[in-house]
């Protein structure tokens, strides 16, 4: 009997953890990789919020239609023309996602990076930032950009100042723990 009670108790505990509210990455916990953070994020939009995305790099293996895509970051220029990413910092990260608008990158573009070394937060952030300033836009210009992490993960995201705003909110109720180091207008 009292090997059913506490079976029935265990079911109980996992059903009602499995209901709650995601509450961000809870102490001593870290996010699977770059791709989960990403689509934990992307699968918050209604509907009516989407708009046509993929993910990923070029490769068949990592291109994705409607999510978030593994972006290889051996080919540190790659990374940089298409989401961003300082070609000098890539010592600095191990693994890459993206998401991108399928119309416009100017658009969207979001890239998540996870850091070898969360010490280094703070002047990626300044990396990243820098080298998004100083970008020629071509086929339009994004208005904003926001930079912040969300445990050992950096994520970048330039595009059209109400999308961006969105991912921003979105970012924030899905990980309350994230804390954006730069939000600024692009000139």
């Amino acid at each position: 009997m009292k090997k059913m009670l506490v079976t029935l108790f265990v079911f109980m505990m996992l059903f009602l953890c499995s209901c709650g509210k995601n509450e961000g990455i809870p102490d001593g916990q870290t996010v699977p990789d770059a791709v989960a953070l990403l689509n934990s994020i992307w699968q918050t939009y209604d509907e009516s919020e989407k708009f046509a995305v993929a993910g990923g790099d070029y490769s068949n293996e990592n291109n994705r239609i409607d999510e978030a895509g593994v972006y290889d970051i051996t080919d540190a220029t790659e990374l940089d023309y298409s989401l961003g990413f300082p070609e000098g910092s890539i010592s600095k990260i191990d693994q890459a996602a993206s998401l991108v608008h399928m119309m416009n990158a100017n658009t969207f573009t979001c890239g998540a990076y996870h850091m070898k070394n969360s010490a280094d937060k703070q002047l990626l952030a300044g990396e990243i930032k820098s080298n998004i300033e100083k970008r020629q836009w071509m086929c339009g210009f994004p208005d904003k950009y926001i930079i912040g992490t969300v445990g050992d993960y950096m994520i970048a995201a330039f595009g059209k100042r109400d999308i961006i705003d969105t991912f921003k909110s979105k970012i924030s109720a899905v990980y309350e723990n994230a804390d954006f180091i730069y939000e600024d207008n692009i000139e």
